[in-house]
């Protein structure tokens, strides 16, 4: 599914911000 793909980047991207 999109969604599911656009929710594990929004993660990563979460992730990237909180390791800034």
């Amino acid at each position: 599914m999109i969604l599911h793909r656009f929710g594990v980047i929004l993660s990563s991207f979460t992730l990237n911000k909180d390791l800034y």
